[in-house]
């Protein structure tokens, strides 16, 4: 019989889903003119992920594309590791 491992639990996911599904609309905001008012939720972002921002708003001057490679990939982990805290927290509390 084949061991299965614990299944994570949602929020692990689900935080991390979220910002890369908000970095993919507020980038296609900026492909398409029409939709350019989606580009915004990319502004909301870039506060919500403070401790990564930072990196981001220095690259941002000169190198504007590494800035946004920047949030999309270790913004994403930021929330990963985030949602893996707070299960653990929530594990801890129940005594697992």
């Amino acid at each position: 019989m084949i061991a299965i491992g614990r299944i994570r639990p949602r929020c692990t996911y689900v935080l991390p889903g979220i910002h890369l599904a908000i970095c993919l609309v507020s980038y296609l905001g900026l492909l398409v003119p029409s939709l350019s008012n989606l580009a915004i939720a990319f502004e909301a972002l870039f506060v919500l992920d403070f401790p990564i921002s930072v990196v981001a708003f220095m690259l941002a001057w000169k190198y504007q594309v590494l800035a946004y490679i920047w949030i999309v990939v270790v913004g994403t982990l930021w929330w990963y590791l985030l949602g893996l805290g707070i299960s653990r927290i929530r594990q801890m509390a129940r005594g697992e």
